[in-house]
């Protein structure tokens, strides 16, 4: 088994995260993909429970796409099965670590096309600060957040700022559930937001006290 390699030290990162199915990032182990400095490794995804006839999706269908805006991280996986009617109901996990230079906030949202209210369709995102989740273990602190929508409320976006750690385990419990209508989404958007790299600091630090003076000025007369 091949170590993945660890964000911002000397060596070689893995290849680039590019946008494909999920079961192709499940097949990069733990060697993962890196977007820049940041490392993305260990996916795995799994169906916790179903009924109701319905049939889950699988990796192979569920498209990743990758993105960085500025210093945050985005992973998008949508995918058109992600639906259920009637009796259906399906329960996913789609896990994986994140190992970068200290993250700072973690945020998830979710699209939907139109569920019908009783049916729900909810995603709640269990975070394990400062180390990977063991299973479903977490062997540090936890925090998490839960976007959701039942046709008739919703909660499209959360997001959680922490105390600046090297490690994050993610674990996105999604549960689609038709309660004799029907619940769906398009896609969820994990986003992680890290430090500004060092260089960044010292370009911010001249305007920054700047800034200051004048302000301070301004405050004397």
């Amino acid at each position: 088994m091949v170590p993945h390699a660890v964000a911002d030290t000397i060596g070689t990162l893995p290849s680039p995260c590019m946008p494909g199915p999920l079961s192709s990032y499940i097949a990069l182990g733990p060697s993962g993909c890196s977007l820049d400095h940041v490392v993305f490794y260990d996916f795995a995804f799994s169906v916790l429970a179903v009924g109701g006839g319905a049939l889950p999706v699988a990796s192979s269908a569920v498209a990743v796409n990758p993105a960085k805006i500025g210093e945050d991280y985005l992973l998008t996986f949508s995918s058109a099965g992600f639906s259920v009617s009637g009796s259906e109901f399906v329960r996913y996990l789609l896990a994986y670590t994140v190992d970068p230079h200290p993250i700072l906030t973690f945020e998830s949202s979710m699209e939907v096309d139109s569920p019908v209210f009783p049916g729900i369709a909810s995603i709640t995102t269990n975070l394990c600060l400062n180390a990977p989740f063991a299973g479903a273990v977490c062997p540090t602190t936890t925090a998490s957040v839960t976007v959701f929508d039942n046709g008739i409320t919703s909660q499209p976006v959360q997001s959680v700022s922490f105390p600046p750690i090297n490690i994050l385990g993610v674990r996105n419990e999604i549960l689609l559930q038709a309660n004799g209508a029907s619940a769906d989404f398009s896609s969820l958007t994990n986003k992680v937001g890290f430090v500004p790299e060092p260089a960044g600091w010292l370009l911010a630090g001249p305007a920054l006290v700047a800034a200051l003076v004048l302000c301070r000025g301004r405050t004397r007369r």
